[in-house]
């Protein structure tokens, strides 16, 4: 089977680590893929798939999604078309006979401009459509939910949604739709760490993840404040982020990654992090003591949901305080640790609903 996989991250990379997961899976399985990404190159996360198609590529700073292209220039209509172009014709060229495509029509109608006319030639040439999503939407106003579903029941045979069953109280909305809506559980990569440790890891250090965020910027300030106040106040502290780092005198460091890091979670002392959908996963999984600060607004509230769903504890970031922080640190390690089962198969349910799909 030819398999025609989009998939469009504009602020983080989550949308492409699980698309491209999924693309490693099938052609595992010995499907033709072609994975066709239209955000920042990524070639580090690509590295283990062959056919890949990188469209001009466009990418936002902040949730407001204001669309770039390069050094923040916004893109105009002939940068578009050329994108457009490139994706009708890498359709054509490939002969698909199922497309996917990852978030859409939850989300990106930014660029309905080339997913409309991509959908319109799969379903003109009676090829199979199905939709890739997180958990957990955010919450929607009622006419937007409208449009999804118009565009559900128009194009859509079947939307994959990559989270436990337990997720469907959160899709009631969409309970009528055209489509058959398939809950495969939690997309999420097995594999064991290293036997060797990174040095800095040994030294079981308190890790914090700054996120993509704006918002960080207040929270790192307060995690300095609150060290000398934790029971870990003798632990390296490190702050998985872009910052420069101003606090390596305290005791913090600041640094982009951690070779093998998500492998070997479960050797930190204490994990401070969001709650998105692979961090939650990587956090949870690595049953190392942690506390959640999930970002959120009105209008972006999936981290919540997500914490709330499974009733996790968490702190609210628009009232962070260094006490509260203090507290919540020498605090955790006294409580039981809740018995956490999620479905982690999301990758073989996904190919073998796949399978029966054509």
């Amino acid at each position: 089977m030819r398999i025609f996989l989009y998939v469009q991250h504009l602020l983080g990379i989550g949308h492409l680590k699980r698309a491209s997961l999924l693309a490693e899976t099938l052609f595992s399985k010995g499907h033709q893929v072609l994975l066709v990404t239209g955000g920042r190159p990524n070639p580090n996360l690509l590295k283990s798939l062959t056919n890949i198609c990188q469209l001009p590529p466009l990418y936002t700073k902040d949730e407001n999604f204001n669309l770039l292209a390069d050094l923040d220039i916004q893109p105009d209509s002939n940068y578009l078309d050329q994108r457009r172009k490139i994706l009708l014709d890498a359709f054509d060229t490939f002969k698909p006979d199922l497309l996917i495509t990852e978030h859409f029509p939850f989300g990106r109608h930014i660029l309905k401009g080339e997913l409309i006319p991509l959908l319109e030639k799969a379903k003109s040439n009676n090829i199979k459509i199905v939709g890739s999503v997180r958990d957990i939407l955010v919450s929607l106003p009622s006419s937007k939910i409208l449009k999804i579903k118009e565009i559900l029941n128009n194009y859509y045979d079947a939307v994959l949604i990559h989270g436990d069953q337990k997720c469907a109280a959160y899709w009631t909305d969409y309970a009528n739709v055209k489509p058959r809506l398939f809950f495969t559980g939690y997309i999420y990569q097995q594999t064991k760490p290293k036997p060797t440790l990174d040095s800095t890891l040994s030294k079981n250090p308190v890790i914090a993840f700054q996120g993509g965020r704006n918002t960080h910027c207040n929270w790192l300030d307060l995690l300095r404040k609150a060290k000398p106040k934790t029971i870990f106040k003798n632990n390296p502290w490190i702050i998985i982020g872009t910052q420069n780092n101003d606090y390596l005198d305290e005791g913090i460091t600041i640094q982009k990654s951690i070779p093998n890091l998500s492998k070997n979670l479960s050797q930190c002392a204490f994990i401070i992090s969001e709650a998105g959908y692979n961090s939650f996963l990587e956090i949870v999984l690595s049953e190392a003591p942690s506390l959640f600060i999930p970002f959120y607004t009105q209008k972006e509230d999936e981290q919540l949901k997500r914490l709330q769903l499974f009733n996790l504890d968490y702190i609210d970031h628009t009232s962070l305080t260094k006490d509260i922080i203090v507290n919540q640190i020498n605090s955790n390690l006294h409580k039981s640790k809740k018995s956490l089962i999620l479905d982690i198969n999301g990758l073989n349910k996904s190919k073998n609903i796949i399978n029966t799909l054509i």
